[in-house]
């Protein structure tokens, strides 16, 4: 028994791995709304990425509902001032901001932040609800994060193969224009609270 208990505290530990350890991959996504504006057209391709592949990926069609092209947007969608926003691709993955911090701040992947309000569940269909106050950006699902220089994130996405959790932080944002990302794949928290 002590032994079973043993290999189980070896195999807890190595499966949360210590989120310092692993190497960051840089990205830089542009805007879609700002290149429209800019007159070059509607092109998504270099405003999308995948973190399984570590692409930036044109949107595709759907297997059984689940995306596998791309897990994020910049600058897709906009509401009032906001242009500069993150929406995650699949309806039932989430994205939240951890705040202005750095990556020294986390020995381990952190539990979804509560919400501050009850939420009904999760519709089986694509439903994206989004709401403006002054420059603030509420998501009722998680699915649209505002975008801020130095700030991490973390995003829970539904992917063919399981599920996969990643970390980013913005390392700079050019308004409008363009965003530079720092990112990792990450194993799923110890605690998972993601209602």
């Amino acid at each position: 028994m002590r032994v079973l208990f043993r290999l189980s505290v070896i195999v807890l530990i190595s499966l949360s791995a210590d989120v310092r350890s692993q190497q960051l991959n840089r990205i830089t996504l542009y805007s879609a709304i700002g290149n429209y504006d800019r007159g070059g057209g509607w092109d998504i391709t270099r405003s999308t990425f995948n973190f399984e592949t570590g692409k930036s990926e044109p949107a595709r069609q759907t297997q059984r509902g689940i995306p596998d092209d791309y897990d994020i947007s910049y600058g897709e969608t906009e509401i009032g001032p906001n242009r500069d926003l993150f929406q995650v691709r699949d309806h039932r993955s989430m994205i939240v901001d951890l705040g202005r911090k750095n990556w020294d701040r986390f020995n381990e992947t952190p539990s979804f932040p509560k919400n501050q309000s009850s939420v009904p569940p999760r519709p089986l269909t694509p439903t994206r609800t989004l709401s403006s106050r002054d420059t603030d950006v509420t998501a009722k699902w998680r699915q649209f994060v505002k975008v801020r220089s130095g700030h991490m994130y973390l995003a829970r996405l539904l992917k063919r193969s399981g599920v996969l959790y990643v970390m980013f932080r913005v390392e700079s944002l050019k308004p409008g224009d363009n965003c530079v990302l720092s990112w990792k794949r990450v194993p799923p928290p110890l605690v998972i609270d993601e209602k």
